[in-house]
């Protein structure tokens, strides 16, 4: 079996975000900022975007669950200081007649997709459409450097998946162990070793025994100030992106 790109994809997967950095401005195309009515009707939009990788200033980090707690979708969004940010979420490109199964996401099911997004799209679908449970916690105790190679490594992956499709893989390649894999492109030497990259939904634990996020809080108490959807559900989507991190400790 050979992933392709030539399938009738269903349209928060139809494009594949690839992106050309001169100097220090990141052209990416195909950001997805869809409209949401509800978590299945929208209107399409994909956009053409220019991030000045100077004005790169923060990463954060957003999980998102659904059913189990041991299991859990992550997203990274860079911050830039005129007040961008760009989201970016690993997952599966699936075609008009797939729905997602665990299970067939070992089984070469699904081809690998990067979604680029702007975060009213990206986080807001899960906060206030399918209403899962979202965390949102800020990186802390990374030099701006490796924040922007870590963003390099995930454009250089999307530019790669134009021409070389990839199989997602429910343990090998996941939104999760994707993002272990990018910061081992600049930190070959830091073991990654941990049970929580599988059980993934307890990876923000890992991050605080790290000191990689908030750790003048318990955790249960950071954990706790650090749930963003039920106070995002009572905003509008205006000035999203700000209203979020006022939420977040």
């Amino acid at each position: 079996m050979r992933a392709s790109n030539e399938k009738d994809w269903a349209p928060e997967v139809a494009k594949i975000p690839y992106g050309e950095i001169e100097d220090d401005i990141l052209v990416l195309h195909n950001v997805r900022n869809f409209r949401y009515k509800t978590r299945n009707e929208f209107t399409q939009q994909w956009e053409t975007r220019r991030y000045d990788l100077e004005k790169l200033q923060s990463l954060d980090i957003f999980f998102s669950y659904w059913g189990s707690p041991h299991i859990a979708h992550i997203v990274m969004s860079w911050g830039f200081s005129d007040g961008t940010y760009l989201a970016i979420s690993i997952e599966t490109r699936k075609d008009k007649t797939q729905t997602y199964s665990e299970l067939k996401g070992f089984f070469k099911q699904y081809a690998l997709a990067y979604v680029a997004a702007d975060e009213r799209d990206l986080i807001r679908l899960r906060t206030n459409y399918r209403k899962e449970e979202v965390y949102g916690y800020r990186i802390k105790n990374i030099p701006i450097h490796y924040i922007r190679y870590l963003l390099q490594s995930y454009i250089k992956h999307m530019n790669k998946l134009v021409d070389k499709p990839e199989f997602y893989h429910a343990l090998l390649q996941n939104c999760t162990t994707g993002i272990s894999q990018h910061y081992k492109t600049f930190m070959p030497n830091k073991s990654w070793i941990d049970w929580r990259l599988i059980a993934n939904g307890h990876l923000d634990k890992l991050l605080y025994e790290l000191g990689l996020i908030e750790t003048g809080l318990p955790f249960d108490e950071l954990k706790q100030q650090s749930r963003v959807d039920l106070r995002m559900q009572q905003l509008s989507e205006s000035n999203f992106s700000d209203k979020l991190r006022e939420t977040m400790p």
